[in-house]
Parts: C-alpha cells; structure tokens; sequence
C-alpha cells in the first residue's frame, strides 16, 4: 500500500513540476496585461501638500494609480 501512495505522489509531482510554469506564466501575463498609460493622462491634480513645495500629486481618469509630479 505505501509504494501505490509513493508512485501516486511521484506522477503528481512529476506533473505539477510541468504545469508550475505554465501557471506562472498564465499569471504574469494576465497581471501585465493591464493597458498602458502616458504621462500626459495624469492631469487631474489630487493634492499639493500645504506645508512642502515643489510636487503635487495628480491622477488620471480611469486609473487607480497616481504620480507625484514634480
């Protein structure tokens, strides 16, 4: 019975060794995917800091993410 279980869990990690990369790859692709922005979208001025000078913080529409501009 124990050398069934053994053979049993060598095939199944000899077939997740193969599917790991896939699934990797899957994964990194659908994550970088995401379109693409310009500089130029980031025109929707978020915050200037009240007590600091020299940047503001902007975004754009669309996007969850922000650049300090400086």
């Amino acid at each position: 019975m124990a050398r069934v279980k053994t053979r049993v869990m060598q095939h199944i990690y000899k077939y997740m060794n193969k599917l790991l990369p896939i699934i990797i790859l899957v994964i990194l692709t659908v994550g970088c995917s995401k379109r693409k922005s310009e500089l130029s979208d980031f025109n929707q001025l978020l915050h200037t800091p009240e007590y600091a000078s020299g940047f503001s913080i902007k975004g754009a529409d669309g996007y969850e993410s922000f650049i300090i501009y400086r």
